[in-house]
């Protein structure tokens, strides 16, 4: 189901986002907090050095606060001005990035209060990055659902 996600992620990516004047791509990331990386892939050209630093602070919000990265963004941004820089020195030795693009990995049957990895992307606008993670997982759990429905 891994490959699935990712490979729909860049697929809705190439399909529904093209450069205006520049080059534009995509980090994606899916992995455990086990640190197994089940899924890495850099989409087109536009990706720089510095979306895998994005990734890696997404992937930290979501560890630390097991919730996706733009809800703790957002909710910090509700708390006034300053709130999210504060929320994001929290620990010296990471980093964290409350933008869109994270969401926690949850398997059914276990504890859903601790998630056991994440989905990220990085290299669009933090809603752009957010809706594209949701989008492809629900194509892709919709199309497993209905796959086992319909047997």
């Amino acid at each position: 189901m891994t490959w699935a996600v990712g490979s729909t992620i860049r697929e809705l990516f190439k399909s529904s986002y093209k450069p205006q004047g520049g080059q534009l791509g995509i980090a994606v990331s899916i992995t455990l907090f086990s640190g197994a990386v089940l899924f890495q892939a850099s989409v087109d050209d536009g990706v720089q050095p510095d979306n895998w630093n994005w990734v890696a602070g997404k992937t930290a919000t979501v560890k630390r606060y097991s919730r996706s990265s733009f809800f703790v963004g957002r909710n910090a941004a509700a708390k006034g001005a300053g709130a999210v820089e504060r929320q994001q020195k929290l620990a010296a030795e990471l980093t964290y990035a409350a933008h869109g693009g994270a969401l926690p990995i949850r398997l059914k049957g276990m504890d859903l209060t601790n998630p056991v990895g994440v989905i990220v992307v990085s290299g669009l606008p933090q809603e752009q990055d957010h809706q594209l993670v949701f989008d492809a997982c629900r194509k892709v759990l919709w199309s497993r659902e209905m796959s086992s429905v319909c047997k």
